[in-house]
């Protein structure tokens, strides 16, 4: 398995995760994952992102995984979707940038 793979797989998985929790909150459902379920999910978007600069996002993990913190997974919600997306957008501006360099070398040859 090829690290792209496992990146593309972590990156998916945390999707799913987030997904998951965007619809049971929705729903007004009284189960909710762990936050530190979440909390890791949306570390491996940043990580995977390459997301260092925005202190905004890393204080949502950081909320999520402080055990010591009393906080409401519903009113997270809109932090942890704006993440989400802000990371999307990361990886699909990253894929867009290598593409057309990966073009840009072919025209050379």
């Amino acid at each position: 398995m090829s690290d792209n793979t496992v990146c593309c797989d972590l990156f998916d998985n945390a999707i799913n995760q987030i997904e998951l929790y965007q619809h049971q909150v929705e729903a007004k459902s009284t189960e909710l994952p762990q936050r530190e379920t979440i909390g890791i999910a949306c570390f491996w978007l940043l990580f995977l992102s390459n997301e260092d600069l925005c202190e905004k996002y890393w204080m949502t993990v950081i909320k999520l995984m402080d055990l010591t913190r009393c906080i409401s997974m519903y009113q997270l919600l809109s932090e942890v979707i704006e993440l989400a997306i802000h990371a999307e957008d990361l990886i699909e501006k990253s894929i867009n940038e290598q593409e057309m360099l990966n073009n840009s070398e072919c025209e050379l040859f």
